[in-house]
């Protein structure tokens, strides 16, 4: 099987960090106890110091769905973070590229190319509908012609909000932007069930998780 096409990373690594530390701070809350572990303490053999930065190439589907109108049939090209389920207009064709991503972490899917086909084509007629009408009609959307898995990047910025607590911030390797609450709840939930997947055997001799990071509020 031929690897994943990917969207090339456009946003630099050193720009990262003054993109972040414009933004808004988001906490873990519940997430944030489990996250605090090997991926990130400093107290750990080969631990970062805060802040710093690491690119990872999420799953996602792109989706050409065949659309008519009064000027005739088209495409429209969508995306669905293979995570979250979170939805997009895809107007970067020309950023795709073949062979192996970049350095950084690779992450599989969670939802499945047809689950997410049925929220590509909801979503997409949603959108259409909540747009004005145009002289040529609003397209209405037919059949999926085409659907791939794809590998999005995505820079992770870590930073100490405070003593004993590990925050992130999540910028879209390719516009620059901050991302959407669903995506980074879904980036958060990957990192978290990456994780628990990992063997018990690399756990032991660890310290206990009161040593490490505050339990999770409430």
């Amino acid at each position: 099987m031929s690897e994943p096409r990917h969207v090339a990373c456009r946003v630099p690594e050193t720009s990262v960090a003054p993109i972040c530390e414009k933004g808004w701070r988001m906490a873990f809350r519940k997430l944030r106890g489990k996250f605090y572990d090997q991926r990130v303490s400093p107290d750990k053999p080969g631990g970062r110091v805060f802040p710093y930065v690491e690119r990872i190439w999420f799953p996602y589907y792109l989706y050409t769905i065949g659309v008519n109108s009064r000027k005739g049939p088209g495409t429209i090209v969508v995306t669905v973070e293979a995570w979250s389920g979170a939805f997009a207009i895809f107007q970067l064709d020309e950023f795709l590229t073949t062979g192996a991503p970049p350095s950084g972490e690779e992450f599989s899917p969670k939802l499945t190319i047809d689950a997410c086909e049925v929220t590509a084509r909801e979503n997409l007629l949603h959108t259409i509908m909540r747009q004005r009408s145009r002289s040529g009609g609003k397209p209405i959307p037919d059949q999926i012609v085409a659907r791939e898995a794809i590998l999005y990047p995505l820079w992770i910025y870590y930073y100490r909000r405070k003593k004993g607590v590990i925050d992130i911030k999540i910028v879209d390797g390719v516009s620059g932007q901050l991302v959407g609450h669903r995506t980074r709840s879904g980036v958060l939930e990957a990192f978290v069930a990456k994780q628990e997947a990992k063997s018990p055997a690399e756990g032991e001799g660890n310290a206990t998780p009161s040593e490490e990071a505050p339990p999770p509020s409430s």
